[in-house]
C-alpha cells in the first residue's frame, strides 16, 4: 500500500483574523487613511518587509509533496501490531473453559489447535508460543486471521488423559460418515461439549485450513484436500508426511472430508520437551501452514533464521528437511 501526502488548503482562507495577506491589506488601507492623497495607494518599506517576511515563514510551513512511499516505511511498527484476543468458546463437562486466541484481520483464516487428547501436551506449549511470535511479528498476519485453541480437552489434560473427563475420545466423536457410535467414542456425534465448542469455533471462523498438533507418532498427516499443505509444512522441520488414513469421527474427517477443508495433523514425537525446545524444531514449521502456499521469507523473518537445519544452504530463504 502506498500513499502520497498532497498540499493542504490555506489553513488561513477562514480565518482572516490570521492570515497574513489580509493583515498586509488592513495595513495597507490604514496606511493610505493616515498618509492622505500623497501616500495613497503606496507600500511602506517596513510593511513591505514584514509582508514578505511572513509570507515566506507561511509558505515554509506548507507540507511538501511526498515520494510514494510504503506505508510500513512511515509509521512505527508499534502501528501494525496486534494484540490477542481472547474468547471462551466453551466449557467442557467439568465447567474448565475451551479458551481461543484470535490474531489478525485478515480473510485467510488458519485454525490451529492442541490438546484434543489431554495426554499430548507438547502441542499447548509450541501454540502458545506461536502467538507470542505472531504478537511481536505482526507481518506475518497481513491479510491473514490466526485462531489458536491451546487446550480444547481441559479435563483430560488435568487428569493427563487421552479421554476427557466422561471416557470419550474427543478424536472420534465428530459427525461424520465413517463414525462408530460406543462408549469411547460416544453414544451419538457431537455427544460432548468439547466437540461441540470445536464444530462451533469452525462453522464461526470458516478457517481456510486446519492444523490439530498430536503426539506420538512423529509424522505429518493429512486429510481432505490437505496434500499440498502436509508437503509445505514438511519443508520446514524433520517429520516426514505420512497419510495415516481417516480416522472415524476424527476432526480430519470431519473438517477434511466433509468440508473439504485442508487439514494436516502435526504429529510430534513422544516425550516431554520445553517451550523453547519444541519452538526450536517445529516453530517454522507452523509459520509456514500460515503463510501457505507462499515460502518462509528469511530476509523478513529474521527471528526464525536460528530455525534453519544444517542442512540448509546459505543464502536462501528455504530449506527442505528429508
Amino acid at each position: 500500500m502506498y500513499f502520497t501526502i498532497k498540499h493542504k488548503k490555506c489553513l488561513y482562507s477562514k480565518r482572516k483574523d490570521n492570515c497574513p495577506f489580509y493583515l498586509h491589506d488592513i495595513t495597507r488601507r490604514k496606511s493610505e487613511k493616515e498618509g492622505g492623497n500623497g501616500s495613497a495607494g503606496k507600500f511602506n518599506t517596513p510593511h513591505l518587509l514584514i509582508f514578505f517576511l511572513i509570507s515566506a515563514i507561511f509558505i515554509a510551513s506548507c507540507p511538501k509533496p511526498a515520494n510514494k512511499l510504503s506505508l510500513k516505511e512511515n509509521l512505527p511498527e508499534t502501528c501494525f501490531k496486534t494484540e490477542p484476543r481472547q474468547y471462551t468458546i466453551g466449557v467442557s463437562n467439568e465447567n474448565r473453559s475451551i479458551e481461543s486466541f484470535v490474531i489478525g484481520e485478515g480473510y485467510d483464516v488458519i485454525l490451529i489447535m492442541a490438546s484434543i487428547h489431554g495426554d499430548e501436551t507438547a502441542g499447548t506449549s509450541l501454540v502458545l508460543r506461536l502467538a507470542e511470535y505472531l504478537r511481536e511479528h505482526p507481518i506475518t498476519l497481513e491479510g491473514r486471521k490466526v485462531m489458536i485453541m491451546p487446550t480444547v480437552n481441559p479435563d483430560g489434560r488435568e487428569r493427563n488423559s487421552r479421554y476427557n473427563s466422561r471416557g470419550v475420545d474427543l478424536n472420534r466423536n465428530f459427525s461424520t460418515g465413517n463414525r462408530i457410535n460406543t462408549k469411547e467414542n460416544g453414544l451419538f456425534p457431537l455427544s460432548e461439549p468439547e466437540t461441540r465448542a470445536i464444530v462451533r469455533a469452525i462453522r464461526q471462523c470458516k478457517p481456510n485450513r486446519i492444523v490439530a498438533v498430536h503426539q506420538p507418532l512423529a509424522c505429518i498427516d493429512y486429510d481432505g484436500p490437505g496434500r499440498d499443505l502436509a508437503n509445505h509444512i514438511a519443508k520446514y522441520c524433520d517429520l516426514p508426511v505420512r497419510k495415516l488414513g481417516a480416522m472415524p469421527g476424527s476432526l480430519g474427517s470431519y473438517a477434511g472430508l466433509m468440508l473439504d477443508i485442508p487439514t494436516v495433523t502435526l504429529e510430534l514425537p513422544q516425550g516431554k520437551s520445553s517451550s523453547e525446545y519444541l519452538w526450536e524444531q517445529y516453530g517454522a514449521a507452523l509459520i509456514a501452514a500460515i503463510l501457505y502456499p507462499q515460502p518462509i521469507d528469511f530476509s523478513i523473518h529474521t527471528a526464525l533464521i536460528p530455525l534453519k537445519k544444517q542442512k540448509a544452504c546459505l543464502g536462501r530463504c528455504f530449506f527442505s528437511c528429508q
